[in-house]
């Protein structure tokens, strides 16, 4: 699923989505950023693999916050992970142009 939304969406789409607004998603990509980075300073692959992910949809669904741009820089991780060093800088420069939007903040 993600991987074929990407295909269909160029960068300034991503770009250009609207800023997360929720309380209740704004808390949940919070939590979720905290699931990812115990789970890689932990080793625990699938946590992280599934906390990205969950992010990553959270984002298409409801808009970009600060919490987006570590979802991105990970699934960047996992591009290199897979061999596919033009997705990885994809995703790096995409979690960058999220950060600088969203000003690191939520």
């Amino acid at each position: 699923w993600i991987k074929s939304y990407f295909r269909r969406h160029e960068d300034k789409d991503i770009k250009k989505m609207p800023l997360m607004t929720d309380a209740k998603h704004l808390l949940s990509m919070r939590l979720l950023s905290q699931i990812i980075i115990s789970a890689v300073q932990n080793a625990r692959i699938t946590e992280w693999l599934v906390a990205t992910v969950k992010s990553i949809r959270i984002t298409i669904k409801h808009g970009i916050c600060e919490h987006s741009a570590l979802a991105f820089a990970f699934l960047g991780l996992l591009s290199v992970g897979q061999g596919d060093s033009k997705g990885a800088t994809r995703f790096a420069n995409l979690s960058a142009s999220i950060l600088e939007r969203t000003n690191g903040e939520s």
